[in-house]
């Protein structure tokens, strides 16, 4: 009998999980079938109506089948198919744009929830977006995973929207923003990225990655910004708040300093 580590997760999310590692990792591949209902049960020491509610997640995502004849069949491996354009940037030529390279859905693997922090199965979008100057030269490439929670968001993932891609998933997928974690480091542009850009490969650039989270916190959207040097990514400007600037005319600190070092 196979053992599932016990967690506060359900046992049939255990279990999804369990079988949709098999089938992204490629052990369990498009067309094969899944074991039996009894099968399962006896593997992994489950009811029966804990392995139907996993297999009805597995459905729900897209990854198996049922028939009642044939039984529960793989139908997909979780990365769904790429579609690239070649669409009308949101700006005119002569003051840049951007230009959508690929979008694509997916379900959350192992490799892409260390990465970006989204939780293993998650239905996601990926895209890719290229930026242009109003040279017309490239300035960043950007990666966006976006959690698939509004099933028609991608007719309005292009580059004519002058709305965010956060401002569209609020907008229908009913959620919301709590918080936006930034970091930067300083990298060296790999032979795809140095193309883009038309600089030789290892040339310095800056890497900008943002994640957008819920009240939970549990993310939205994962970014990851590249840049190569001699180009700014960002501009932040801080106000002093009302209740800073009245501590300090009364002559009382508002608050300790923050360390630098």
């Amino acid at each position: 009998m196979t053992t599932i580590k016990s967690t506060r997760t359900p046992l049939w999310s255990r279990l999804a999980q369990t079988l949709a590692g098999d089938i992204l990792s490629g052990r369990l591949p498009v067309g094969s079938l899944l074991p039996t209902e009894a099968q399962l049960m006896n593997d992994y020491g489950m009811s029966r109506h804990t392995v139907r509610s996993a297999l009805a997640e597995l459905v729900h995502l897209g990854l198996i089948r049922r028939s009642p004849r044939r039984g529960t069949i793989v139908t997909g491996d979780g990365r769904g198919a790429e579609f690239t354009a070649s669409l009308v940037p949101s700006l005119p030529a002569d003051a840049g744009g951007r230009t959508l390279l690929s979008i694509r859905r997916m379900i959350c693997d192992e490799d892409t929830a260390a990465r970006t922090g989204f939780a293993l199965l998650t239905p996601l979008i990926t895209l890719t977006m290229l930026t242009k100057g109003p040279d017309g030269r490239a300035v960043a490439r950007t990666e966006l995973w976006v959690r698939d929670a509004a099933r028609d968001l991608i007719p309005y993932l292009t580059p004519q929207s002058p709305r965010s891609v956060l401002a569209l998933l609020e907008e229908h997928a009913g959620v919301r923003c709590r918080s936006m974690h930034q970091s930067a480091e300083a990298a060296a542009l790999d032979e795809a990225c140095s193309k883009l850009f038309g600089v030789p490969e290892g040339s310095p650039a800056l890497v900008v990655t943002r994640t957008y989270l819920d009240r939970r916190p549990v993310p939205l959207i994962h970014a990851v910004e590249t840049r190569p040097a001699g180009v700014r990514a960002c501009e932040t400007v801080f106000l002093r708040s009302t209740a800073a600037r009245t501590a300090e005319h009364e002559g009382s600190p508002a608050s300790e300093p923050i360390p630098t070092d």
